[in-house]
């Protein structure tokens, strides 16, 4: 679809602003960068038939195209930890400052994650699972290494997950929530969401002070209380919501 409305949702009020962006572009991910912003990947049309990459900061105001033409992977996940973006795909990684709009090659995983759970964690980048990948991976920006800090008893991937605490990661699939201690390394809780549902698409977590607030399949709001590790049902309405920021 060429045609693209994001449904702007402010937390925790839940009011919705249709965010009306320019015609000609696909968008395939998004990931909140703070002040009200998103960093979108997507496509831009130029010919008939032909799409260009493209990466694109929206904010409720602006639209504003990032030059990606030295982007060499494909297939990724996007995290961001201050001020940098990370791009993940299979083994490959790399670094785009969102200040400089440079690019940084990172040395390569210890293993293959395709279809892994990515989020910012302390002062680098969690890498969990895979398909046929059971460890986790943490990226230490300080000592630019990937190092494997644990290792999961089964399979996860099509997976979310975000920081919780200093040593803690909620992991979110679409039917299970798992949380991650990276200091006993391993999972320390299991259990089910409180909703059933056919997609497996996962929207980005958001922390909202002591609440994780994500979207499942394309209406479904759930919000996590981190103190007393429960689930809410936030809505039940239809209306689609692409990202939560």
């Amino acid at each position: 679809m060429l045609n693209n409305t994001i449904y702007w949702i402010k937390l925790p009020s839940l009011k919705i602003k249709h965010i009306k962006t320019p015609n000609g572009y696909l968008f395939q991910d998004f990931i909140p960068i703070g002040k009200n912003q998103l960093i979108i990947n997507g496509a831009k049309s130029h010919d008939e038939g032909h799409k260009e990459h493209s990466f694109i900061v929206l904010s409720k105001k602006s639209f504003e195209e990032i030059n990606c033409h030295d982007f060499g992977i494909v297939g990724f996940r996007m995290v961001v930890n201050l001020s940098t973006l990370f791009l993940i795909s299979d083994k490959k990684s790399q670094a785009f400052c969102l200040d400089t709009q440079m690019y940084k090659s990172l040395p390569d995983m210890i293993g293959v994650h395709i279809n892994p759970g990515c989020c910012a964690y302390n002062h680098g980048i969690l890498v969990v699972g895979g398909i046929n990948n059971r460890n986790v991976e943490f990226f230490d920006c300080e000592a630019n290494e990937w190092k494997i800090i644990a290792e999961l008893d089964k399979d996860l991937f099509s997976i979310s997950c975000i920081q919780i605490s200093e040593q803690e990661a909620l992991v979110i699939s679409y039917k299970e929530y798992f949380i991650l201690n990276t200091w006993l390394k391993r999972i320390v809780i299991c259990d089910f969401l409180p909703i059933k549902t056919k997609t497996s698409k996962i929207g980005c977590p958001v922390r909202v002070k002591n609440h994780i607030y994500v979207i499942l399949g394309n209406t479904r709001l759930l919000r996590f209380n981190i103190i007393t590790r429960q689930w809410t049902i936030v809505n039940n309405n239809s209306i689609c919501c692409c990202q939560i920021v």
